[in-house]
């Protein structure tokens, strides 16, 4: 942390708990990050989630050829010796996976063919067939397929408890330093009155031994004191900065230039509290976010076993088509 110098016309600002947590949530790099985190899981999922998506597609094309023959059966007896074929397709086509495994494929062909020697000309061919593919072994299961899905949702889970976690510590530092900054200038005032008592104390001793009530050596004695009140009124107004640089790093506010004194302005409470050990233990087993973490990382890497035993299986499917087709 570095170590920030107030501007001299910068006024004391008051803070309290509430708005530090609140810049902070606003403000502090690690919680931007976990936030960013949540919208790539969210967006991973959304992926994982559009291969269930249906998809319509179109395909169109034509072909021409040209080439010579010299049989008989292509030519007849006519004097031709060119054979000459075009023809113009186009496919339209649905397709829908299946959530439990396999696919639903509806295509329209069409195909128009004009051809030398051909008997209708043109002729038209279209065929309209419905697929159904059904894996019977690898691949089978609404979980298996399903299964992408089902780690990617729970990774979005995973990556909210991790931002909970990464607020609940900076809460938890938030509020240490709060109070650590309310010590440390109840010290620096403990410390300047300490430093203003031996302060008194030399000018007693200076007095009492210009008077001859004491040896010259007190005075040394007491200019030690207030030398000794002086260092610690430094160290205090030190720690006083250091944990206002460890507020401002925590609220996202990193530039030393001009920052203004903190004042707490929320009076520590005096009331005693009563815990139990067991009910604690209980509470942070089924609330602690780390814990929930780990608890859907497990899940995550039993469906993930699951899905790799379900892979090494022999493929094996069952297809049904079914369709008129068509020729004038």
């Amino acid at each position: 942390f570095f170590l920030s110098v107030p501007s001299v016309n910068a006024e004391p600002t008051l803070l309290s708990i509430s708005q530090a947590i609140e810049i902070a949530l606003k403000n502090n790099p690690d919680i931007r990050i976990e936030k960013e985190n949540i919208q790539i899981q969210k967006a991973i999922q959304q992926m994982a989630a559009s291969r269930f998506d249906a998809s319509l597609y179109f395909n169109t094309g034509i072909k021409e050829n040209i080439r010579h023959s010299t049989s008989l059966l292509e030519t007849g007896i006519t004097t031709r010796r060119f054979i000459q074929q075009k023809d113009v397709d186009w496919d339209l086509g649905w397709t829908k996976p299946a959530p439990w495994g396999g696919q639903y494929d509806l295509t329209l062909n069409y195909r128009r063919t004009d051809a030398t020697l051909q008997k209708a000309n043109p002729t038209y061919f279209s065929d309209l067939s419905l697929v159904v593919t059904q894996p019977l072994l690898k691949g089978f299961g609404k979980k298996i397929v399903q299964g992408p899905l089902t780690i990617a949702t729970t990774q979005t889970a995973i990556s909210h408890q991790t931002f909970r976690a990464r607020v609940m510590g900076m809460i938890q530092k938030i509020v240490s330093h709060y109070w650590d900054l309310t010590f440390q200038r109840e010290n620096l005032r403990v410390q300047q009155a300490s430093l203003t008592l031996a302060k008194q104390l030399l000018e007693r001793n200076q007095a009492k031994v210009s008077l001859g009530l004491l040896a010259p050596i007190e005075i040394t004695v007491a200019e030690v004191g207030v030398a000794s009140r002086e260092e610690a009124v430094i160290v205090a107004k030190k720690g006083i900065r250091d944990v206002e640089d460890q507020l401002r790093f925590l609220m996202g506010q990193n530039d030393p230039n001009g920052l203004a004194e903190i004042l707490p302005s929320d009076p520590p409470v005096d009331q005693e509290t009563h815990l139990n050990q067991d009910d604690l233990l209980a509470l942070a087993l089924t609330e602690r976010p780390e814990i929930k973490s780990m608890q859907l990382a497990m899940q995550n890497m039993d469906l993930s076993v699951r899905i790799a035993e379900n892979g090494i299986r022999p493929a094996l499917n069952l297809v049904g088509a079914l369709g008129p087709s068509g020729v004038g």
